[in-house]
């Protein structure tokens, strides 16, 4: 028998028993589930797995396709579903899939999409994915998209332009604050390879600009990161308006206090 080769970090979810991945069947008690990349059942296959500690895990990454691979994996944030990359239905392309840990229904949510999916994250209410991926070759720019879990098509959210520095790729989400779901994102639309901080909205609208840019700020000038409030009212960030002089600002979406 071949051993099994895990070649992806293990991701752990709290669950309730759920029928067919190990869980804890119909006692109601909290179950460690285990996800992890491994060889499939095919050679030079790998599938995603699921298991409960002690009990043999499963595929859940659906039918059979010799020669696939998959990669990233998370849970969301309610845990009762599992994204991760995969280039199963086209080979030649990683594609962001979802499945349903209560159905066993596994669903490609950048199916037909031009670009292979890299990094990816759940929103903080469970309902989207954000992620990155390249730009087609001549250029070698990295975009942000947006997608519902359930349905719809990916939105670009780098509106004014891909990054183009990957150095300075960095997004997150608005922890949850009773809006549409936002996100904040480091790029450099405006001048190549000069890095200003961004927020937008999951449907694309409300992009803005969130570090000054005018008289007395140094062209040049850098964002060194950004962070939410744990509330999603505010936002921290680092930023050097003069030359070397990296200083903390705060923001509740008006004027920038230092």
């Amino acid at each position: 028998m071949r051993a099994r080769r895990v070649v992806v970090g293990v991701v752990c979810a709290l669950f309730a028993g759920v029928a067919g991945c190990g869980g804890g069947g119909d006692s109601g008690l909290p179950q460690d589930l285990l996800a992890f990349v491994a060889d499939g059942r095919a050679i030079d296959t790998l599938e995603v797995y699921v298991g409960a500690p002690g009990a043999t895990p499963e595929v859940v990454s659906g039918p059979l396709v010799p020669g696939s691979a998959c990669g990233r994996l998370a849970w969301s944030p309610d845990r009762s579903r599992l994204a991760f990359t995969s280039d199963r239905d086209d080979l030649a392309s990683a594609d962001l899939f979802v499945v349903d840990m209560t159905s066993g229904q596994v669903h490609n949510r950048t199916a037909g999409f031009d670009g292979p999916v890299g990094e990816f994250r759940w929103s903080p209410d469970g309902s989207q994915l954000a992620f990155v991926t390249p730009e087609a070759p001549p250029l070698f720019g990295t975009n942000l998209y947006a997608v519902g879990v359930v349905s719809g098509q990916p939105v670009l959210l780098t509106q004014l332009g891909a990054i183009e520095d990957s150095q300075a790729l960095f997004f997150t989400w608005r922890p949850l604050h009773g809006g549409a779901p936002k996100l904040l994102y480091r790029g450099d639309p405006e001048v190549p390879f000069r890095r200003d901080l961004y927020t937008v909205n999951a449907d694309g609208t409300d992009h803005e600009r969130m570090n000054d840019r005018g008289p007395g700020i140094d062209p040049n000038a850098a964002i060194g990161y950004g962070a939410w409030s744990p509330d999603g009212g505010r936002l921290a960030y680092t930023f050097d308006p003069v030359p070397s002089a990296l200083r903390l600002f705060v923001t509740d979406g008006g004027p920038s206090l230092e």
